[in-house]
């Protein structure tokens, strides 16, 4: 007679393993995303292919504030509806401070709807939107927000397809913006009519400290409407133009806004057409600046000549205080490659023993000061 026992479905296996590692999750548990864990930081929490349902569930906590305060949703396929459904629980939301959407599919339609969505909420500090295809249509969008937004510190948009009419709708919004402090949007392609809409943003006074236009098809043009804002000492502290078709006149304004600005701490002019005719423009604003700290111009086209003029005149700058210096892959010989890079390691232990002697001052008259001196006898000392 046939055994006729059924057996169990799903029914484990007895293995003698040890723990086993979790599975990605697909759609949104709380069980296993606890409300205090930022999404994103471990496989538990890492999500794939995100269900209707898990999307559904996600937009209810999200409005109801059941959910963490920082979502990375990034490489999770939401595409444009799903973006759509999510935006309708993040209106109502009042404690979600960081929002990563990078690489999910968004797309000018998806950016419109988080970007509505955003404009009630009113509480986010992060926001990345980087390598959805977005293009100038969800820059509006997400203008239209920034306008309003008195909270967003830092704005990714890298590698997307914002050209200069997205780049006109963000500048436009940084004139009434007070807040954001960093905004990345290299690899698109605002050219120079979107560079020189927010340098005129930066002419007007807003405070952002960390631009990154890199690969971005931005010429003399664009290059010079930020100088001016650096020469007017705004309050910028990286200014990223790595890999563009900047070439030696537009540093004729860089140079001079070097000599007078007191807050730019990063230039990176990597990959361009600068030449020898660069570095005159250059030289005297090196020579004047007290605050640079990082500078890079690897994969240029500049020769001994230039670096000659380089060295003499930040020799002769008695407060440099420039601590990294790239110039790799341009036209320099091995000889004046080692003497760059004997200066630079001879500076920057300068920079140090300075620092540490300095360091020493201030305990010392810190110590000697009238306060406590009168402590010290009153301890009996």
């Amino acid at each position: 007679m046939a055994d006729k026992t059924k057996k169990k479905k799903h029914e484990p296996e007895d293995e003698d393993e040890g723990p086993t590692r979790p599975g990605l999750v697909r759609g949104w548990s709380k069980k296993v995303v606890p409300p205090t864990q930022t999404l994103g930081e471990e496989d538990l929490s890492y999500l794939i292919n995100i269900s209707k349902s898990g999307l559904e569930q996600l937009r209810d906590d999200v409005g109801r504030n059941r959910a963490p305060n920082k979502l990375d949703l990034q490489y999770t396929y939401i595409g444009a509806p799903g973006c759509e459904v999510f935006g309708k629980g993040l209106a109502t939301n009042e404690g979600l401070e960081m929002l990563s959407v990078h690489n999910s599919e968004v797309g000018d339609f998806g950016a419109q709807a988080i970007a509505d969505a955003l404009c009630t909420q009113k509480g986010l500090r992060e926001m990345n939107f980087s390598s959805n295809e977005i293009g100038d249509a969800g820059a509006r969008a997400i203008g239209l927000w920034l306008r309003g937004s008195t909270t967003i510190e830092t704005l990714l948009l890298t590698y997307n397809h914002i050209g200069e009419e997205g780049g006109v709708h963000l500048g436009s919004a940084m004139c009434e913006n007070r807040s954001l402090k960093v905004l990345k949007l290299g690899l698109n392609d605002l050219g120079d009519v979107g560079a020189r809409s927010i340098g005129e943003a930066l002419e007007k006074g807003h405070p952002l400290l960390s631009l990154d236009l890199g690969s971005n098809g931005v010429s003399n043009g664009g290059a010079e409407a930020l100088a001016e804002a650096l020469r007017l000492d705004c309050p910028l502290q990286q200014l990223v133009l790595r890999i563009n078709r900047i070439g030696d006149d537009a540093m004729r304004p860089m140079g001079l806004a070097l000599e007078i600005n007191k807050n730019l701490w990063e230039l990176d002019l990597q990959g361009n057409s600068l030449r020898d005719e660069s570095m005159d423009y250059l030289g005297p604003g090196f020579g004047e600046n007290h605050t640079l700290k990082r500078l890079n111009l690897e994969d240029n086209f500049l020769t001994d000549v230039a670096c000659k003029t380089l060295l003499h005149v930040l020799d002769k700058n008695d407060d440099l205080q420039l601590r990294e210096l790239k110039m790799k892959n341009n036209l320099l010989t091995s000889l004046m490659v080692t003497q760059l890079d004997l200066y630079m390691r001879t500076h920057v232990n300068d920079l140090k023993q300075k620092r540490k002697k300095d360091k020493e001052e201030r305990r010392s008259t810190k110590a000697s000061s009238p306060g406590n001196r009168t402590k010290s006898k009153v301890g009996g000392f």
